[in-house]
């Protein structure tokens, strides 16, 4: 099974290196220092399971040849704008497996009927990435990986339950080759009957933690520590759960129990976060302006969320850290 990583930033890092260390062959797709430094010396994992590995490097997709597996670990601004590069990367019998933050744009796909394949704006707003694919190609993804680049070439791993991994329609081929292929190399990766529900369940995480991540800069023990930025998740974990009720989805957990949780990410510095700090684009659509334009389609209140898309989008407006989706 041949695999492409496209996307060589924390997680991409990640599971390049996990694979091709179980002796996949795995080509990974990177750009700039990140490129040079992997090209030339390999992935160093660090933290928890260190693990060192030198998967081939290419600068593009395309570049990949033909594909079992073509994983993309883009930001979810970045997806439209490498449509072409993954449709060469898959030739004409490989499979997509998608791992975004936020509501993906593969999502309206599975959702109930009041959003079933209508566009969302934040997201894909002219269904430029839903109409190029068959859907029975794409393979859905909630990722639980905590992972951040601590210097080119070295991405520090510390936790996290693996991958779930889902069908987004019932003419899809078996996800078990795929599963046990990540779970082999050290990833545990589950099938699910219901990937909405797990997309949905990552999403409460990342809308409570990523967007106030950024507008305190404090990891999610200094966040959960304060007793008004706690009532402030626990408030968007709240509405988060309302509007997964009214949608159909089923919560994991109640929110307070949620919030609880979430302590055990320490000092964990969210994905977002490391993007603000490093000077990159931030990913508000997918993570917190989608629930909103969706909450507002279904007729649900989310007052907190509303105004930490609010607060957030003028940050980063500020610091020119936006990026629209094309």
């Amino acid at each position: 099974m041949r695999i492409a990583i496209v996307g060589a930033g924390a997680i991409g890092s990640y599971l390049a290196g996990r694979l091709a260390a179980a002796g996949s062959d795995v080509v990974l797709v990177a750009r700039g220092r990140q490129r040079e430094v992997i090209g030339a010396q390999g992935v160093r994992i660090t933290g928890t399971r260190p693990a060192a590995a030198r998967p081939r490097v290419v600068a593009g997709a395309r570049e990949a040849g033909p594909c079992d597996i073509v994983v993309s670990c883009v930001k979810a601004y970045q997806v439209a704008g490498i449509v072409d590069e993954l449709r060469t990367a898959m030739g004409r019998h490989g499979r997509w497996l998608c791992l975004l933050n936020g509501i993906p744009w593969w999502y309206t796909a599975v959702a109930p009927t009041p959003l079933r394949d209508v566009a969302i704006a934040a997201v894909d707003p002219e269904r430029r990435i839903g109409a190029s694919f068959d859907m029975a190609r794409v393979v859905g993804c909630a990722a639980y990986l905590r992972c951040e680049v601590i210097a080119p070439g070295v991405v520090e791993f510390t936790g996290g339950r693996g991958l779930e991994i889902g069908h987004l329609t019932d003419r899809a081929p078996s996800l078990e080759p795929i599963a046990g292929t990540l779970t082999a190399a050290g990833v545990a990766t589950r099938p699910t009957s219901d990937i909405a529900s797990s997309v949905w369940n990552k999403l409460i995480g990342n809308v409570a933690i990523n967007p106030l991540s950024v507008v305190t800069g404090l990891t999610v023990e200094g966040m959960l520590s304060d007793p008004m930025h706690r009532a402030t998740v626990t408030a968007i974990a709240r509405e988060m759960h309302t509007l997964m009720h009214v949608l159909g989805h089923r919560p994991d957990s109640d929110p307070e129990a949620r919030v609880r949780a979430m302590e055990a990410l320490g000092a964990f510095r969210s994905s977002t976060l490391q993007d603000a700090d490093a000077g990159r684009p931030l990913e508000i659509g997918a993570i917190i302006s989608a629930p909103v334009e969706i909450a507002t389609r279904i007729g649900v209140d989310a007052p907190v969320m509303r105004a930490l898309e609010q607060n957030v989008r003028a940050f980063a407006d500020h610091r020119g850290l936006l990026r629209a989706p094309r």
